[in-house]
């Protein structure tokens, strides 16, 4: 499986150097396996669940939780947030994020046929308001009509992060 939202767990690492192990850990499963539906990922993760749109992960004995979208046409999955249990049990995760047309604008179509590359962090940032939004309304869904859209933006964000935001970093320093 593919895996998008690295820049999400490097910057949740530098804040908590704990979850580091079990990240990579977890990356390393995520990457490792295909997962064609939620059963076969509960097989892998017994304690993964679904809310709404989204998989739940508990990571590092359930001190945190990381909040995931699969998309299982093109085997990604994209990390949307990391929180700690106290921060996942308030709830504001999950709150729909409004996306700003004036973000939708950079990419000229909030639907595209061909997405172009993400060359800076602010498409980077960009892109990760698409895919939250895209998520939220049902993209992850094979049979959705923005399914295709969501999966080239995802692919987009791929190729960016493993240039510019690599995880697992296989030790490097965070920088």
């Amino acid at each position: 499986m593919l895996l998008t939202g690295s820049r999400i767990i490097r910057q949740f690492v530098q804040r908590h150097p704990d979850a580091r192990r079990a990240l990579d850990a977890w990356a390393r499963l995520i990457e490792a396996h295909e997962f064609r539906n939620f059963a076969e990922l509960r097989n892998t993760f017994g304690s993964a669940d679904i809310v709404g749109e989204r998989i739940i992960f508990d990571i590092r004995g359930n001190r945190y939780r990381l909040i995931a979208g699969l998309i299982h046409a093109t085997q990604t999955c994209h990390v949307q947030s990391i929180l700690t249990h106290a921060e996942y049990d308030r709830r504001r995760w999950m709150k729909p994020h409004a996306v700003k047309e004036v973000a939708l604008a950079a990419w000229h179509d909030p639907h595209p046929v061909v997405v172009p590359p993400i060359f800076n962090e602010a498409d980077y940032d960009i892109a990760l308001d698409l895919i939250d939004g895209l998520i939220s309304r049902g993209a992850a869904n094979d049979l959705h009509p923005e399914n295709a859209a969501l999966s080239r933006i995802l692919l987009a964000m791929y190729a960016y992060e493993k240039i510019h935001h690599p995880w697992p970093d296989h030790g490097q320093h965070l920088g």
